[in-house]
């Protein structure tokens, strides 16, 4: 694991060691480490909404065929293949 050295002003490093001593964190580390993963996955899912929004923005829909599902899983397959260890 990496590591990460940052500054706080004392109030904010109180704050941390206060959440510590009342067991909501076991240190300082895994109380930033849950802020980071949290705020990634905010950030995360702000972009699966615009996409959403894109895609709903993008005109009218059309009903699915089985040559577009055929499509979409020989798209995926091809995907996994290209991942795979060679």
């Amino acid at each position: 694991m990496a590591s990460l050295h940052i500054s706080l002003p004392e109030p904010l490093k109180d704050y941390i060691d206060e959440l510590v001593a009342k067991g909501m964190f076991k240190n300082p580390s895994d109380y930033f480490q849950a802020l980071v993963e949290r705020d990634w996955n905010v950030r995360e899912r702000e972009g699966i909404e615009a996409l959403l929004i894109e895609g709903l923005d993008s005109g009218p829909s059309t009903p699915m065929t089985s040559h577009d599902w055929a499509e979409i899983e020989r798209e995926g397959m091809e995907r996994l293949a290209a991942r795979k260890p060679q």
